[in-house]
């Protein structure tokens, strides 16, 4: 299972550091989301409309919008977008 989770960063590192952990972890993890099985990879919006705009020659998100409507290039666009979390190969 693959769990998103938002944890404070002064908690993570001690977690790293020790070999015990705080009750507050516990709650943490409860409060965490689920990712589906068989997600594909997750990627950063903003990375894709970065490179979309790259692409098209327009710099900046503003900039850019507009013209994603009627953007219809190729999908090596997302494709060279970096991963975030890998896909769930689990079927």
């Amino acid at each position: 299972m693959k769990l998103v989770i938002d944890i404070p960063e002064k908690i993570y590192k001690w977690v790293c550091k020790s070999e015990h952990f705080p009750y507050r972890l516990n709650e943490i993890i409860k409060k965490g989301t689920p990712l589906p099985k068989g997600h594909s990879r997750l990627i950063d919006e903003k990375d894709v409309i970065e490179n979309i705009c790259e692409l098209r020659g327009c710099y900046g998100r503003n900039n850019c919008n507009s013209k994603l409507d009627n953007f219809c290039g190729s999908l090596d666009v997302v494709k060279n977008v970096p991963t975030i979390i890998e896909a769930d190969k689990e079927e």
